[in-house]
């Protein structure tokens, strides 16, 4: 979990003893981890990262005081079906989908 991005990423405020240099590696490039609101404001609190803490307030700004679960979602749907093709062994019979997932993805 600490060298690659995984669906882990999405479930930070579940788990101890976590190795924040480590992880700080893994954001995205909009602050957040894996655009969970929770996980990246849990590493605001554990790290003091200006990056959670702007990805945040972004959120917070942009739906007026609320956040959802996922921001945005279309792009976190995109990479967890990706993930879970692989996991499950069966990725090699939806290469087509996958590199329409990570052109997307990739535009973001």
């Amino acid at each position: 979990m600490h060298n690659v991005p995984t669906t882990l990423l999405h479930s930070l405020e579940g788990m101890p003893n976590l190795d924040w240099e480590k992880l700080l590696k893994l954001q995205c490039k909009d602050g957040s981890f894996l655009f969970s609101p929770s996980s990246t404001a849990f590493a605001l609190m554990q790290t003091n990262d200006q990056n959670c803490l702007r990805y945040l307030m972004n959120d917070v700004r942009r739906f007026n005081g609320g956040v959802p679960n996922v921001y945005p979602v279309d792009m976190f749907e995109h990479i967890w079906i990706i993930d879970r093709l692989q996991r499950l062994g069966i990725s090699r019979y939806f290469e087509t989908e996958i590199k329409e997932c990570l052109d997307y993805v990739y535009r973001y």
